[in-house]
């Protein structure tokens, strides 16, 4: 059972000592990706990984970070997991030549995708998932104050004023509208978390789907979905590090879509099987054989993996995804009131004609859609939403524009010894791996980092 460092850390070469970060934050409950019009809705859990390569010499030198959101829809009526990942950004900072360190940038992202493409389930949701919403039984509302003994419909108006009241219970309320019996829900009152703290799978189902079978996640079809969006740009991640022209390489956009599908191409090859999978790439407003030509393969399509039906409400088949321009102008839609209206086919015509598509470089949607051949089960750490949004903002203030004060900024946040673990690895590979940690796991012994990175002297008054 290995960890994404431990993958990267066996591909980097051994003559140069690298940095690897990997922040995973820790699988919370969240909207759905697209909105259910099914009465058997699904639940969605949402992990983030952020991860960061850096060249260890004199001072601690970022060189590449990608960002990934992994989302996992649970139905328990049909038995089924969808996992997506999406590729949110992906940049390099331009402060070293990173072909004399040995190391392509394209390989890494492969390894990375690779390992999370292929991690179980399991790996995220026997972790405990972070509940938005509070969850009581009857017996707890009584306890409470909230629901009267004689469960009249005062106690029906008591109950939705409690704070973060779910769909499940909703649908409880109304049962009891309708037969004026307040059922208990099918979990033990002990396994019950407020919002905002860890409850396991089993309670959250329960709680959402009354009436579901009982779910096991070993024995649920998993599909599994890539989804990304490329969009040229001098810099994604790094603030300031366009300005590192020597060795930062800016892509146009028919380039950086050809990077991109020659990634997930090779991705799909080793991780996917060739049964029932689905790749398609998709260019808004160009012809199928402007498309075509980008293809790696005969084996990629034109289209999107989104909803095969073009008269269906886009409303109904769009994802939202984090900073995505198809989630934005959806949400535009809404907003004008003309989601419903909007169907598959006019929604790619119209995204056409929007601002960012009309600046005259290539902008490609990348999907694939099947089963994996195998998954395995890896080895991970956690961090909490807030500490994990916490450090991604430190990394993000930062000026990538030259190595003076990022190598100490990183440096300060790792000797912090509040977020992080650090495990220095010696032997064949001089590699030092930092991972994630909840405070509530048994650190390891944390080596100083005084004695293997050196700080630049002081200049004198």
């Amino acid at each position: 059972m290995s960890s994404l460092s431990d993958t990267i850390a066996a591909y980097l070469p051994s003559t140069h000592k690298f940095l690897v970060v990997h922040l995973q934050s820790h699988p919370k409950q969240a909207k759905a990706l697209v909105i259910q019009r099914s009465a058997h809705a699904e639940l969605t859990v949402r992990s983030t990984h952020f991860v960061m390569l850096s060249y260890v010499s004199d001072e601690i030198i970022p060189l590449f970070g990608i960002e990934l959101n992994v989302y996992l829809s649970v139905n328990p009526h049909a038995n089924t997991i969808h996992k997506t990942l999406f590729v949110s950004k992906a940049d390099t900072t331009g402060m070293h030549n990173l072909r004399a360190l040995g190391v392509k940038v394209n390989e890494v992202v492969i390894l990375i995708l690779k390992h999370i493409v292929s991690s179980d389930c399991q790996d995220y949701l026997d972790q405990g998932i972070v509940f938005k919403r509070s969850v009581y039984t009857s017996a707890q509302l009584a306890s409470m104050g909230k629901a009267p003994v004689n469960h009249t419909d005062a106690a029906v108006k008591d109950v939705m004023y409690l704070k973060g009241i779910n769909p499940g219970l909703l649908r409880l309320i109304r049962q009891f509208r309708e037969t004026r019996q307040w059922p208990d829900l099918t979990f033990e009152s002990s396994d019950i978390q407020p919002a905002g703290t860890l409850a396991p799978l089993a309670t959250l189902l329960a709680a959402t789907f009354p009436d579901a079978p009982t779910f096991d996640v070993a024995r649920a079809t998993q599909h599994n979905q890539i989804s990304l969006f490329t969009k040229a740009a001098d810099q994604y991640l790094f603030p300031e590090s366009f300005k590192n022209t020597q060795h930062k390489h800016v892509l146009a956009g028919d380039q950086l879509l050809r990077w991109w599908m020659k990634i997930i191409d090779t991705v799909v090859v080793e991780c996917f099987s060739p049964h029932a999978l689905e790749c398609k790439l998709l260019l808004p407003g160009a012809e199928p054989h402007a498309i075509q030509k980008y293809f790696p393969d005969p084996r990629w399509t034109v289209g999107s993996i989104f909803h095969a039906a073009k008269t269906i409400p886009a409303v109904y088949a769009v994802p939202l995804f984090p900073d995505d321009p198809k989630g934005r102008f959806l949400e535009h839609l809404i907003v004008e009131n003309r989601a419903k209206q909007i169907c598959m086919e006019t929604f790619w015509v119209e995204l056409s004609i929007r601002q960012e598509f009309r600046l005259g470089d290539t902008v490609g949607v990348i999907g694939v859609h099947g089963e994996l051949n195998r998954t395995v089960r890896t080895r991970a750490a956690f961090l909490s939403l807030k500490s994990y949004h916490k450090v991604r903002k430190i990394l993000s203030d930062l000026d990538y524009s030259s190595p003076e004060g990022v190598g100490n900024a990183l440096h300060g946040l790792l000797e912090g010894k509040e977020t992080f673990w650090v495990e220095e690895r010696r032997g064949e590979r001089t590699v030092v791996v930092v991972a994630a940690a909840k405070r509530t796991v048994a650190s390891p012994t944390v080596n100083n980092l005084t004695s293997m990175v050196r700080k630049k002297p002081k200049k004198g008054i």
